[in-house]
């Protein structure tokens, strides 16, 4: 599953694969990602099924979906509402669509979700569950943000959109022009972070090489490549699990 959208100051990339303990188990991606750029805007969403939900597939791709579709309409209708409340209003609804369609069967949906909005001089961002967002080499928002949010009750444990007492953990700045963007899946965290107890900091080693990809990446067939490298042997052999990867610059 790969996008690939270039319009006027946001260059963006994104991909999903399936980790190799789903492809033994016959078990489809369960990770999902969507975006959408109109002018100096940038809108995007990464979601994260839960491994043992039997439909977190579907849960996760209506996530992304809706958060985006809000949050675009909401931009559109009110210009200059708090980014801050477009976004907790546009996760409340992709919440609210998944429970729909989940009817009396939550779990078998359940997923995480990573939102932002960047537009010309603010951002704002939410999350439910674990995965990152990374703006201009630092973490905004990740798992180790607000334990209490993000972790459930036993270690490895992480929340998920459609628990009744969900509240995602927020982040916002306001005149900040924001230039690089990176939002991914947990199966990536051994790979794309330098971890210190609770702390952890992007790994430059990773992160520097892919955005340089990208600046210099003109063609949509390019993209392909950032779908070969997270099915590649060298992620595989840090991670069995689905990755996601979406990177934005401008």
């Amino acid at each position: 599953m790969i996008s690939w959208i270039t319009r006027n100051s946001w260059k963006v990339v994104s991909a999903s694969e399936v980790g190799i303990t789903h492809v033994q188990n016959n078990v489809p991606c369960q990770d999902a990602s969507k975006h959408v750029v109109d002018s100096e805007t940038l809108i995007a969403c990464v979601a994260d099924g839960a491994g043992s939900a039997a439909r977190s597939d579907e849960g996760s791709r209506l996530a992304v979906e809706v958060f985006v579709a809000v949050s675009n309409e909401l931009l559109k209708r009110n210009k200059s509402g708090s980014l801050e409340d477009i976004t907790s209003d546009a996760f409340e609804e992709a919440r609210k669509a998944v429970l729909t369609i989940a009817g009396n069967d939550p779990q078998d949906f359940a997923t995480t979700l990573s939102g932002l909005i960047a537009t010309r001089d603010d951002i704002a961002a939410v999350q439910i569950g674990d995965g990152a967002i990374v703006v201009d080499g630092e973490v905004v928002l990740d798992s180790y943000t607000d334990m209490y949010a993000n972790a459930g009750d036993y270690s490895n444990e992480t929340r998920f959109l459609t628990e009744t007492d969900v509240a995602p953990v927020k982040f916002s700045a306001s005149d900040k022009k924001v230039e690089r963007v990176a939002i991914l899946t947990d199966g990536l965290d051994n790979i794309a972070f330098d971890n210190n107890g609770y702390e952890r900091k992007p790994h430059a080693p990773f992160f520097d090489p892919m955005f340089a990809w990208l600046e210099s990446s003109s063609e949509p067939e390019n993209q392909a490549e950032l779908a070969g490298f997270l099915a590649s042997d060298r992620v595989r052999a840090k991670t069995g699990d689905d990755v996601t990867l979406l990177l934005a610059m401008r």
